[in-house]
């Protein structure tokens, strides 16, 4: 997990070998499954990571 700078995120991490997007929002914590590495990749190089 990495912490990001943002207003409803906290921190965001990835595992290439499963393709599991885990984003920790203020309210909680979800996995994405099937994500491919570009959409995190978007995700991180993002200026708003809420957006």
């Amino acid at each position: 997990m990495q912490y990001v700078s943002s207003s409803n995120l906290v921190a965001v991490g990835y595992d290439s070998s499963l393709q599991t997007l885990r984003i920790q929002f203020r309210s909680g914590t979800y996995d994405y499954f099937n994500v491919p590495v570009r959409i995190y990749q978007g995700l991180m190089n993002a200026s708003s990571k809420g957006g």
